[in-house]
């Protein structure tokens, strides 16, 4: 069997798949739509409308790697820390996340959020930025990422390249809220995925670890929740299907 690296027609597929899938979320939904999937093995990678959009909770993704970079000094000073990190990522609690960025400043919770920024200037996540506290009022800053930045993290810690990969990995495998990409996965297909809500926008970015495992996100904006969650796991259903066929070739 042809691996979906083997075939050159199977970006070209790729590409097409999640482009009609996104076209019909946003001719349902209206609002602004991005997307971007890697498939993990052959590193192919379709990015679709990459420009930094409203993060919601998908900046936790960019919380947890910063805390991780410097758990060992943290966890000294903060013995609650691996359960801030699992409430922050399993349910998405805020108060959680705001502890961690708290603790990444010193106590401090600007400098914390100057932290996370200069953690993603680091690690190359050019699109993304925090510029408040969760639930907080954004007068003077917002949380942003984009969809591409999303899938570069959840790659990399797919494919092990910070110190605590496996940490972060295992923690988003313990998501509880899956209404979105992984609803759209058969039954017994695992995932690891971070969801982000708020009035008008609907993110969330997971790894599926299908037979060919890959990394997809799909973010919104100006949109109604109930439509967008359904639209977010039929694109999710689409590029399942469409990965299973490219490895049929």
């Amino acid at each position: 069997m042809k691996k979906i690296q083997d075939n050159e027609g199977s970006l070209k597929l790729l590409k097409e798949t999640v482009e009609k899938a996104v076209k019909k979320a946003r001719s349902y939904s209206g609002g602004k739509w991005s997307a971007a999937l890697c498939v993990a093995e052959s590193g192919e990678t379709v990015v679709l409308n990459d420009s930094p959009m409203k993060a919601a909770s998908l900046i936790k993704l960019y919380i947890m790697g910063a805390v991780f970079e410097e758990y060992d000094t943290l966890s000294a000073a903060e013995p609650e820390i691996k359960n801030f990190l699992c409430d922050m990522i399993t349910v998405s609690d805020n108060d959680s996340a705001n502890r961690l960025v708290g603790l990444l400043g010193g106590g401090n919770t600007d400098r914390g959020k100057e932290a996370v920024c200069e953690y993603c200037e680091r690690n190359g996540f050019k699109n993304t930025s925090m510029g408040r506290l969760l639930l907080e009022s954004s007068p003077n800053g917002e949380n942003f990422t984009s969809a591409g930045d999303c899938v570069k993290f959840l790659s990399e810690v797919f494919g092990g390249e910070f110190s605590h990969s496996e940490d972060m990995l295992n923690l988003l495998k313990r998501q509880k809220l899956k209404s979105k990409i992984p609803s759209g996965v058969p039954d017994g297909i695992q995932t690891a995925n971070k969801t982000g809500e708020l009035e008008d926008v609907q993110n969330d970015a997971a790894i599926v670890f299908s037979k060919n495992p890959y990394i997809l996100c799909v973010m919104s904006e100006n949109v109604e929740e109930g439509e967008a969650v359904r639209s977010m796991s039929e694109i999710s259903a689409v590029v399942y299907d469409c990965i299973e066929k490219c490895r049929r070739f």
